[in-house]
């Protein structure tokens, strides 16, 4: 008898939620490049002040200071239809999207500060929304056995990502 193929299934899968895992962290680890290293380095180099740089580095990391607001509305409303976290993903990734569509469409040159603050804090919420939903998507399928293994992906994933990002978003810049 032929073994059945292996079906990629997160709660079926160890390689499958390991790489997963991987690839969601280094999604919202690409914003935080950008916001972290990029941007502040190209307002640098086109002669911005200090509090414009401070400015953009404060507003990468203000949206995962309130991720307890997107984790409780996370764990009250759910779209079952699709399971307790796929629809939040999909929305954090979609609003990432729009953050760096509206950065394309407006073009904003290094004077354009508040233009850039609203387009790091849409793309920062995303990707803030994105580590809650995904932190919870670990709980939810990951066995005890395995949450070390993963958070190590998951870690190197982000870590990834940002360097990453940064690297290819200076470069662009």
């Amino acid at each position: 008898m032929t073994p059945a193929p292996a079906r990629l299934v997160l709660s079926e899968s160890r390689r499958v939620r390991l790489f997963s895992f991987f690839l969601f962290y280094f999604c919202q680890g690409l914003p935080v490049g950008v916001g972290q290293i990029a941007l502040p380095a190209w307002l640098v180099a086109n002669g911005a002040e200090e509090a414009a740089v401070a400015a953009i580095v404060a507003t990468v990391f203000l949206p995962w200071s309130f991720k307890f607001i997107p984790a409780a509305l996370m764990d009250r409303y759910a779209f079952l239809a699709m399971g307790r976290r796929r629809a939040w993903l999909i929305a954090a990734q979609l609003l990432m999207l729009a953050g760096f569509a509206l950065a394309a469409f407006i073009a904003p040159g290094p004077d354009d500060l508040d233009a850039i603050l609203y387009v790091v804090f849409l793309v920062g919420a995303g990707s803030a929304i994105q580590d809650v939903a995904v932190d919870g998507l670990a709980v939810d399928i990951l066995p005890e056995a395995e949450q070390g293994t993963a958070s190590s992906f998951m870690f190197g994933g982000q870590a990834v990502g940002m360097a990453l990002g940064g690297a290819a978003a200076g470069y662009a810049l």
